[in-house]
């Protein structure tokens, strides 16, 4: 049996090569299938967006996937061949030995008592093997080949690896997120919060260690119910923008199964100016007496007047100072809670805003620039006494309406302006005594005369022109108001509709109207600014009106298109009452609209909307045309 040893010599190389071809070849299986597995994983994982069971189920799948390949490519390699099989293997590749090797293996194994011509098949077995090289059995070109395929595989799982570090963090997420979920928390930014009425507000959410890939809803108490909106990812943080806060409310965030604690934001009103009362004293060459202009805020005064403000708020403010357009700040002193005075001198014109804060610090930085304008020939001051406000009034009643002017030089004259349903002005002189500094008028309207229906506005106001030495007469105008004609009896059922800002909303007919007619009075007051100030206009004032008038628009527009939903009893569809104690005529049916048709107010509601287009091009027009006078 000596001659075996040198058998076993070519048995063990051929063995040693065979098993590290068959390795590297097991290495190139289990990696090529493990990374299309993980790889097939993190292409599906971008679909599993708001379901953190489903990511955390496709992963486990995949790593069961990617382990049992590489265990069944490996797993034979546990055992070494047999020498019984190396042989076969080698008479496979060499077929010159005839079956000796085979032969040779199975006599030297044999535990009985070898045959007779043993020891000289071995010897010759020996013999033929020694001119056997390995290399032709197993080469070591082969065997590079599969290192290098083995070393190809393994980059590319560990490619596919790498890219899977962030799905494979989102599953682990999502699997604690999914199985504890007590222990994950939802970080809420501003929590409860205390902002200024009409300010913008971003709510961020995010889980703390935590970036499952859920989806969070930003939810908003309505009553006992919640009403749900998505809220944007980015960068594992969720956020809400809200360009408008109007009303307090309460909210909470949901992410996967994670509920943040409820939150209250509450909307806080910093102190506005209620009017402003302006002192004048004089300079003593002019030989004037001193005078209080009420509710006004505008300073028209020849140079040298010394002027004390008097500001009154709506609400108690710790401090206020005077914002001056030309950089200055002069400190208001407090009287009272909702009084603050400041004193200065008219020397140029100028401008100024009054700035306000609680004591809470909520600010406001002043809405209105009232201007400072050194007087040379005052216009008229004007004013409506009576009614000196916005009225409801029967068709057939009569209203007494009584005015006041004033002026340094005297009123020549003054007339009671009207005009019913926007159509043209009509002006009715009042009775005065030409040429007094102060007069006062008064005239009564006959709305019977007029012929107004139910439902009819009639804007009314007054203006005066004062005496003049020898230079143009100036025209001043007084606040415009509106009477509203209403039938003796009224009734509305309006079908109310939930809006889309925090704690919802309803949008009446009558809103959109009050909203229109606060729009009106605003441009009235600017355009008799601008009249009174030779041609001066504030552009942000201008901006705040436009701004005003397209949000309106957009109110108007979605009122529009939700009159086929509502249901409305509108007393102007009513034929007139003959009596007050007459029972009206039965409201005849609305007949039922066919495909294409609209309802009158609809069209009545897109006609405003156009209407109200129009008047926003038209200050934005205004505004180009003043910054070109400016440059």
């Amino acid at each position: 049996m000596e001659h075996y040893s040198q058998i076993r010599q070519l048995i063990d190389a051929v063995r040693a090569r065979w098993r590290a071809l068959c390795a590297l070849q097991a290495v190139v299986r289990g990696s090529l299938v493990a990374a299309l597995a993980i790889g097939a994983a993190i292409v599906a994982s971008r679909w599993t967006t708001g379901a953190p069971a489903l990511l955390m189920v496709l992963a486990g799948a995949a790593l069961a996937v990617a382990a049992a390949s590489l265990a069944v490519c490996l797993w034979p390699l546990r055992r070494a061949p047999k020498d019984a099989r190396i042989a076969r293997f080698i008479e496979e590749r060499a077929p010159s030995l005839d079956d000796r090797l085979v032969t040779a293996v199975d006599v030297a194994e044999r535990k009985s008592a070898p045959p007779a011509f043993a020891d000289a098949m071995l010897a010759d077995t020996a013999r033929r093997t020694s001119a056997i090289d390995v290399d032709t059995i197993v080469s070591a070109r082969a065997l590079r080949r599969a290192a290098l395929e083995a070393a190809a595989a393994a980059i590319v799982l560990g490619i596919v690896l790498f890219a899977a570090r962030g799905p494979a963090r989102e599953a682990a997420d999502a699997a604690s997120l999914t199985l504890f979920p007590a222990r994950t928390i939802l970080d809420v930014k501003p929590g409860n919060a205390r902002i200024k009425t009409g300010s913008p507000l971003t709510i961020e959410a995010r889980l703390v260690g935590n970036r499952a890939p859920v989806i969070a809803q930003l939810q908003i108490a309505d009553g006992d119910r919640w009403r749900a909106s998505d809220m944007a990812s980015e960068n594992a943080t969720f956020r809400a923008a809200m360009p408008s806060v109007a009303a307090g409310f309460r909210y909470r965030v949901v992410a996967g199964m994670v509920t943040s604690p409820t939150y209250e934001v509450t909307v806080a009103y910093p102190p506005r100016v209620a009017r402003i009362d302006v002192d004048y004293t004089y300079p003593e060459g002019l030989r004037l007496e001193p005078r209080t202009e009420a509710d006004s805020g505008d300073i028209y005064a020849p140079a040298g007047t010394d002027v004390r403000l008097h500001v009154f708020t709506d609400r108690p403010a710790a401090e206020g100072r005077l914002a001056l357009g030309q950089g200055a700040a002069i400190p208001l002193s407090a009287d009272t809670p909702t009084e603050l005075t400041a004193s200065l001198k008219v020397t140029d014109d100028n401008s100024y805003r009054v700035a306000l804060a609680d004591r809470e610090g909520m600010a406001n930085g002043g809405d209105t620039e009232y201007f400072i304008r050194i007087l040379e020939d005052r216009p008229p001051d004007v004013r409506i006494l009576k009614p000196a406000s916005d009225r409801s009034v029967t068709r057939l009643e009569e209203v007494d309406v009584e005015a006041q002017a004033e002026d340094d030089y005297g009123i020549d004259r003054l007339d009671l302006v009207y005009s019913v349903r926007g159509a043209a002005e009509k002006a009715i002189p009042l009775a005065i005594p030409r040429g007094s500094a102060t007069v006062s008028g008064r005239h009564t309207l006959f709305l019977e005369d007029l012929n107004v229906q139910p439902g009819d506005f009639i804007s009314y106001y007054v203006r005066a022109r004062d005496l003049t030495r020898g230079t143009r007469p100036n025209e001043a105008r007084s606040d415009i108001f509106f009477l509203e004609v209403k039938p003796y009896e009224q009734e509305f059922a309006l079908a109310q509709s939930q809006g889309g800002m925090p704690g919802g909303g309803q949008n009446g007919i009558d809103d959109l109207v009050n909203a229109q007619k606060e729009i009106v009075v605003a441009t009235w007051k600017l355009d008799r600014r601008a009249r009174s100030t030779k041609g001066a206009r504030s552009e942000q004032d201008t901006h705040s009106v436009a701004r005003a008038e397209a949000e309106l628009k957009t109110r108007v527009e979605q009122t529009s298109s939700t009159f086929r939903e509502s249901t409305m009893r509108d007393p102007r569809r009513r034929q007139p009452q003959r009596g007050r104690g007459g029972q009206p005529p039965p409201t005849p049916p609305t007949p039922e609209l066919k495909a294409g048709q609209t309802l009158p107010e609809e069209d009545q509601m897109t006609a405003a909307a156009e209407a109200m287009g129009r008047c926003r091009r038209r200050w934005r027009r205004s505004i180009v045309c003043s910054k070109r006078r400016r440059t």
